[in-house]
């Protein structure tokens, strides 16, 4: 991979990664949920979702750390309305964020980051990818290893949110 691939590179470290376990996996649950944050103000940076077992399933979403509590009370009413089982916050993260140069091949580009992760021992809490913007939350304690990598690349990031 080379500095070219990646048109831009943001880091922020001022995210939570809220994770309700055990949802029901039911059509609009989902909807239910981001219409909730939504209505409260809440910006989804992110928003994955694991495969469903027994009709249930885990999602997960970013937020910024400024609209933790907001999300926590649209998780609470989830969970009044037994929607879900139990939720968590997670404040130990970063959100690193490719746009990947359209001129180049992103599912290249994007398992060659994955690549230059691993070989960094930095493990991957969330994914999200659409049309060649890859974003991940990482570990607030490996993200130095992140960023070393990627600028020994020659890919250096912009902080901000």
């Amino acid at each position: 991979m080379r500095s070219s691939d990646i048109q831009e590179f943001n880091l922020n470290r001022e995210v939570v990664r809220v994770v309700l376990r055990s949802i029901r996996d039911k059509p609009g649950v989902a909807g239910e949920l981001c219409s909730a944050l939504t209505e409260k103000g809440v910006e989804i940076l992110g928003i994955s979702y694991d495969t469903s077992t027994k009709g249930r399933g885990d999602i997960g979403f970013a937020v910024l750390k400024s609209q933790k509590d907001i999300a926590g009370d649209v998780c609470e009413e989830v969970l009044a309305g037994a929607a879900c089982e139990f939720y968590s916050i997670h404040e130990d993260v970063a959100m690193l964020t490719f746009r990947i140069n359209p001129s180049k091949d992103a599912s290249m580009v994007v398992s060659e980051i994955f690549e230059v992760l691993a070989q960094n021992g930095v493990n991957i809490d969330m994914i999200s990818y659409s049309k060649g913007v890859l974003s991940l939350m990482v570990k607030i304690y490996r993200l130095d290893d992140a960023i070393e990598a990627f600028e020994d690349m020659g890919i250096v990031p912009e902080i901000g949110v």
